[in-house]
């Protein structure tokens, strides 16, 4: 009920909120449902990204063992972070042997920096034989520091790249 005073409308108190406040709060009400299904759809989404990133990373490790004959099961720092420990498990021995490519050394490469890392700490002391199912490891040299726990690096045996590998 609105009473007019000297040209002037005001509400009363006791009035019900008119349709149009109503309409707001609809409204309203619909937009953060809407919000917070796109927030959940962009979830789903950014989680199916991550799967399909994975999918992409265990071919590409089966590519590069096919290549490679090795399925590199770590990269870490040691020697108080100045060496890069680089392990691989010897999948096929005759193509392992391509780590020992003289034109071709063990690389790492930071993907932040692009710096390269080659420096072997000691040469092959390996005779040369691998067998299939050992593991085996080559020590690079962390020239100035570059990488750290958390890094990701591609390596690269003899010409073939594994990118984004999270070093220990």
């Amino acid at each position: 009920m609105i009473r007019k005073m000297n040209n002037s409308t005001v509400s009363n108190p006791t009035q019900p909120i008119s349709a149009g406040w109503t309409a707001r709060w609809i409204l309203a009400a619909l937009g953060l449902i809407l919000a917070l299904a796109a927030i959940l759809w962009g979830w789903n989404s950014l989680r199916m990204l991550s799967e399909e990133r994975q999918e992409q990373a265990r071919i590409s490790q089966a590519i590069f063992e096919d290549k490679t004959g090795v399925r590199i099961t770590h990269v870490a720092l040691t020697a108080g972070g100045g060496m890069i420990d680089l392990r691989y498990l010897v999948i096929d021995p005759e193509k392992a042997l391509i780590i020992h490519d003289s034109e071709n050394p063990p690389t790492i490469i930071d993907e932040a920096s692009g710096k390269i890392l080659d420096t072997p700490w000691m040469n092959h002391s390996h005779g040369g034989e691998y067998r299939a199912g050992a593991t085996y490891y080559t020590l690079l040299m962390n020239s100035g520091g570059v990488l750290s726990p958390g890094s990701k690096v591609t390596v690269i045996l003899g010409g073939v790249r594994l990118e984004h590998i999270v070093v220990q």
